[in-house]
């Protein structure tokens, strides 16, 4: 193998050492270049013999001289890293002269943000319209006890708080029969008999002048009703409402005349219905309550009488009683004065004429207390006559007791009354106002084809979906993004007793959509939109 030449050492070795940057550095790697060309120009002669070391105990063997390749090899090192020194060198002086840029290229990548979900809400309100369809569709179709086709004129979508509120409707008329029972036990008014009552109009007017029209705010029973006890209308619900309704109303929706309620939103106001029975059980009891107080004031006046008698009476007894002792007593001690009267007359005396007033005093009295003990059988039949017409037949200790009953009654239509007008805090309505309205919606669904529709959403959500490819992206200018929607509904039908007519939960999805195209999604008008799908193999 061929020795490298001199010449192709030193200038290696001398860019080098400019590269480290100190002469010193630089002259090492000269001299250490020249020491192994001269190595490789002057081996040693065959057979010479090599010189001897001076033994000492603590020298260290003659190292074995490299062969020619170690020493290319090691030469071919030290190049290769004094240029890989200088490729160092010439980077961190680029990297000195031309900064590194502060700024990226973009990447071309497409996201969404979380809040972005407006295009996958309107595919899952589509999907509970395709829902709402399926309801009405599954509606037609149902067959009564009779197996006709189910037929709907009256359809209110069911609510809790309607629901208790008829409930605590009924309780309340309840409490209003018993409490018209009550007052016609204590009066006898034509009211309590068969006869039957006629209704009082609702309309303000017809009860301005009654008790109602001076506790009850009026205004109340004009007022929309929006919520009761708290109770929020979901804007799901309220969607899957308006879809429904929507369906049904279709040509080819359900049959019958096909009224529909949403009473949670607002109260069915029936144009037909000018009379409550309500006011009218409230005024008809304000009549036997005023009875009531009559009769408990003429009561109480006949109390005062039969007082008056049984203490007469009383005094008419005792007299008849101390009367006769009464009258001995007066005519012996008359007689007293007039044996003292006899004995001044025989001593030709006048006598004391303080004595003789008390004689005529004693006349008076003893004339008076025969006459009145004379009268007294007759005064006192008279007046026990008085008290048995007073008494009635019943003793004074009943009538007094008939009297704190009536009283009671009194105080309970009184309490009723102020629970009834008093106005929720929450609602800004009073008891009478949502009980009109229970009976307003009574009123609508009180036949043989009305029903409660219960609705809820049990789940509605949709995906966001990015397609990127790096050929077909040059031609629709990014990534493809399309959304996806679906909706889980539940039904349940009920008639007005309770009854559970038809019922089911539904599922709807629909697949991805190109962003692009939702605009044009279309509204589903009619039954017969929605999508036949083929059955699912498992």
């Amino acid at each position: 193998m061929s020795q490298p030449h001199r010449s192709d050492i030193v200038p290696n070795a001398h860019r080098s050492g400019r590269i480290l940057g100190g002469p010193l550095v630089a002259l090492l790697m000269v001299l250490t270049s020249l020491a192994s060309v001269a190595l490789a120009v002057h081996p040693a002669p065959p057979g010479a013999a090599s010189p001897q070391p001076q033994e000492s105990p603590s020298a260290t063997p003659t190292p074995t001289p490299e062969s020619e390749e170690i020493i290319e090899l090691r030469a071919e090192k030290t190049r290769v890293e004094l240029e890989k020194d200088i490729a160092v060198a010439e980077k961190a002086k680029n990297d000195a002269s031309f900064p590194k840029p502060t700024t990226s290229p973009l990447s071309g990548e497409t996201k969404i943000n979380d809040g972005a979900v407006i295009e996958s809400d309107m595919i899952s309100y589509l999907s509970m319209a395709y829902a709402a369809n399926r309801i009405v569709e599954r509606l037609k179709v149902t067959k009564t006890a009779d197996g006709n086709n189910l037929v709907i004129d009256n359809l209110a979508i069911y609510n809790k708080a309607d629901i208790d509120l008829v409930l605590n409707y009924k309780a309340t008329t309840a409490q209003l029969v018993i409490l018209r029972q009550e007052f016609c036990k204590l009066v006898d008014a034509p009211q309590c008999g068969d006869k039957v009552i006629a209704e009082r109009s609702i309309a303000p007017l017809g009860i301005i002048g009654s008790f109602l029209g001076a506790f009850v705010d009026m205004t109340a029973l004009l007022r929309t009703n929006v919520t009761i006890t708290g109770h929020t209308i979901d804007i799901t619900e309220g969607a899957l409402v308006s879809e429904v309704f929507r369906a049904a109303r279709a040509e080819d929706g359900v049959s019958g005349q096909r009224n529909f309620y949403y009473p949670a939103v607002f109260p069915p106001m029936d144009p037909k219905l000018t009379t409550s029975t309500l006011l009218t059980t409230l005024e008809d009891l304000h009549d036997l309550k005023a009875m009531v107080m009559v009769a408990i004031h003429d009561i109480e006046e006949r109390l005062k009488e039969i007082t008056k008698k049984t203490g007469q009476i009383s005094k008419l007894k005792a007299f008849v009683e101390s009367a006769p002792d009464d009258i001995d007593g007066a005519q012996a001690e008359l007689d007293r004065l007039e044996q003292l009267k006899k004995e001044f007359a025989a001593k030709k005396r006048p006598m004391p004429f303080d004595a003789l007033e008390r004689m005529a005093r004693l006349q008076e009295t003893i004339k008076k207390l025969k006459s009145d003990l004379a009268g007294a059988p007759a005064k006192q039949a008279k007046a026990e006559k008085d008290l048995s017409d007073l008494l009635g037949g019943s003793t004074e200790d009943e009538l007094k007791n008939l009297v704190s009953r009536m009283k009671l009654v009194n105080e309970r239509f009184d309490q009723l009354i102020a629970t009834l007008i008093k106005t929720d805090a929450a609602t800004g309505i009073n008891s009478l106002t949502a009980y009109i309205r229970a009976e307003n919606l009574q009123a609508i669904l009180n036949g043989i084809n009305s029903y409660w529709l219960q609705l809820a959403v049990l789940k509605a959500g949709g995906n966001n979906r990015i397609k990127s490819n790096l050929v077909t992206d040059i031609f629709t200018g990014g990534s493809r993004l399309s959304h996806s929607g679906g909706a889980i509904v539940q039904y349940n039908l009920y008639g007005v007793d309770g009854k559970s007519i038809v019922s089911d939960t539904l599922t709807e999805y629909t697949g991805y959509i190109n962003a692009g195209k939702i605009r044009r999604l279309p509204n589903p008008a009619t039954v017969s939109d929605v999508p036949q799908r083929t059955p699912i193999k498992f």
